[in-house]
């Protein structure tokens, strides 16, 4: 009997770690430049509102290149329903092409979609999107099929549409996986309490162009906003560990703080640049005239 508690507790263990070893992220392709190809006139995918990307990378893994992995990717329309396909695979002899199937879809026996990502699966990489007809069989009812034909033979497309491409799209990626907060640090400035929480993963901003380490700052009587500290995309996979605050007193005799990120990068424990905070706190929360 203690052998077999032991042995589901180890069983237990194994599927727990199984169960963490993915680090998933999300990103977003909001507003996509859209071309649609129409092959059959009841069907409307002219409007691609926007699509979702879904990775998972090997969380456990040391090494720093461990293969990013897509898991799904999903294409809202405007006039049509969402179009889904899960697990895509790398392109043989591709570095950057990753290619999935999904059966049954619209009027359609079966689609592609083809994923071109130019800089890799990370935040304000360049995505081009393709869907195509695999199946040159539609459907038209429960059982019912009958070959695609083109509807508009005037426009010079190829009437044998098998491989025909639907819909093709582009954008940008944005990381919009929950944020996780790795640090948090609280100093009294001017007399107010400034609490400033680090972001793990380096972030682009979507409202601007600042890049880097993310860092919200929520400072009392002031307001809330984040900065970033600057590093070169190609750190992208770096993780932020902790802020370090340092104060000090300035010949006015007034309390100033100097800041710096620490964080790992491809194994190794690095630091930004250590800087004045005031500056940055002046740049977040200017004073009204």
């Amino acid at each position: 009997m203690k052998l077999m508690i032991n042995t589901i507790a180890a069983l237990s263990f194994s599927l727990g770690c199984s169960l963490v070893s993915a680090e998933t992220t999300n990103f977003d392709v909001p507003l996509p430049t859209t071309s649609y190809y129409k092959t059959y006139p009841h069907l409307d995918l002219s409007n691609i509102t926007g699509f979702k990307i879904d990775t998972y990378q090997n969380a456990l893994s040391s090494s720093p290149d461990t293969e990013v992995m897509i898991k799904q990717v999903t294409f809202d329309f405007e006039n049509a329903n969402s179009l889904v396909v899960k697990n895509l695979k790398k392109e043989s002899g591709s570095t950057d092409t990753y290619v999935g199937t999904v059966d049954d879809v619209w009027v359609y026996r079966q689609i592609e979609v083809r994923l071109n990502i130019t800089g890799g699966l990370r935040d304000n990489s360049t995505v081009n999107a393709e869907i195509h007809i695999v199946d040159h069989q539609s459907y038209t009812g429960t059982n019912a099929a009958y070959p695609v034909t083109n509807p508009y033979p005037d426009s010079g497309a190829n009437s044998n549409i098998s491989g025909h491409l639907l819909v093709h799209a582009n954008g940008y990626l944005y990381n919009v996986t929950p944020e996780k907060i790795v640090d948090r640090s609280t100093l009294i400035v001017d007399g107010k309490e400034l609490t400033l929480s680090l972001v793990q993963k380096p972030r682009f901003s979507m409202t601007g162009p600042e890049s880097g380490f993310k860092v919200k700052a929520l400072w009392m009587g002031h307001g809330e906003a984040p900065f970033y500290e600057f590093i070169p995309v190609h750190d992208f996979d770096a993780r932020a560990t902790a802020i370090k605050i340092n104060e000090y007193i300035s010949p006015d005799g007034s309390v100033d703080h100097d800041y710096s990120i620490e964080y790992i990068n491809h194994g190794m424990k690095q630091s930004t640049e250590i800087k004045p905070l005031k500056p940055v706190l002046d740049k977040l929360f200017p004073v009204m005239p």
